[in-house]
């Protein structure tokens, strides 16, 4: 798989959130500002792309009955390093996330990349994954936070600095100066609506974009070549054959056989007139003799009723057409 492809899922065809529907929990939980989204999405990236990068390398060291446990194992290290790390370094974060930067050992979305990919590809690829998945969730809840923080609170990313360091002091917004505020927002309810309108937004989008590329297609596709003009095809019989796509159709039987349903039989007349007589099928006829001095045409007559629809039906070498109602090739 490309890097491209790695990518494009993990931001958008495949996102956490927006397609698979993991780590709900957190995400509504967490979302209420634009800033706790961002600093919950970091944590998990950080995670996912050690987990991917750890568990890729030690693919053919772990048996398939172990795995899974092996893969918790090497998850909750990592989730206890980086609650460590941002205890350490990033205390008021810490204090805001509290108990679902721990979670993170049971996010689904971390156990199942492991399994469906880090375990089955090559490192760099794996790692790859494991960012790009990170960032496609972190930009969930990003988006998911800034939305119910300024419809709740007209601000964005408010109290940067404090949460993330002075070097994210620049984010801090107000969007809607004296605003009051919608509390319901920044309330959990307020997280269901906001993910209910994005998750519609985003299947309209991706709809609208697939048609698109499917018109896109169908533009650039070749035009179909236009077909031969018909040509009459040589046939000793009295009705000429009925040309096909590729010409003329194939030849009948030599014994002809006409079928039509038994509502609609037809009457059979030749010369000699013992030579062909109906059945219940219809028209059941074998070759006359021509006399000297008749055409084929006057040789052989066939009449039915005028309702069905007819189509000729061709005996090769035999010098005769039949007809048939039911629009299947005799022969």
């Amino acid at each position: 798989m490309s890097y491209a492809r790695i990518a494009k899922d993990g931001l958008w065809d495949n996102n956490v959130v927006f397609s698979q529907m993991l780590a709900l929990c957190p995400l509504l939980a967490v979302t209420g500002s634009a800033t706790n989204g961002l600093g919950m999405g970091l944590a998990t990236t950080a995670v996912l792309l050690a987990s991917n990068t750890l568990i890729s390398a030690v693919r053919h060291l772990v048996s398939a009955e172990v795995r899974i446990p092996v893969y918790i194992v090497l998850i909750a290290t990592l989730v206890t390093l980086v609650d460590m790390g941002l205890n350490a370094w990033a205390h008021e974060l810490y204090k805001v996330l509290g108990l679902f930067i721990a979670l993170i050992v049971v996010n689904c979305a971390i156990l199942g990349r492991a399994e469906s990919f880090a375990s089955k590809s090559p490192v760099l690829h794996a790692a790859a994954d494991g960012l790009m998945m990170g960032l496609g969730f972190t930009f969930a809840l990003v988006v998911i936070g800034g939305v119910r923080e300024i419809i709740g609170a007209g601000t964005l990313f408010a109290n940067a600095h404090l949460l993330l360091g002075q070097g994210f002091a620049f984010l801090e917004l107000t969007v809607i100066p004296e605003y009051r505020g919608y509390l319901l927002m920044i309330l959990p309810p307020g997280g269901f609506l906001a993910v209910g309108f994005l998750l519609a937004g985003k299947r309209m989008l991706d709809r609208r974009l697939a048609a698109r590329q499917a018109a896109a297609a169908l533009s650039l596709a070749p035009s179909p070549e236009p077909l031969a003009p018909s040509q009459p095809c040589k046939s000793p019989s009295p009705i000429p054959n009925p040309p096909s796509r590729s010409g003329c159709a194939s030849t009948c039987r030599r014994t002809a056989r006409c079928r039509t349903p038994s509502s609609a039989r037809a009457s059979c007349a030749s010369f000699p007139r013992s030579t062909s007589r109906p059945t219940r099928w219809g028209c059941s006829a074998s070759l006359p003799s021509s006399t000297p001095g008749s055409s084929p045409a006057t040789a052989w007559k066939f009449t039915a009723p005028s309702s069905p629809t007819l189509r000729p039906c061709r005996a090769a070498g035999s010098g005769m057409t039949t007809m048939t109602t039911d629009g299947k090739d005799p022969g």
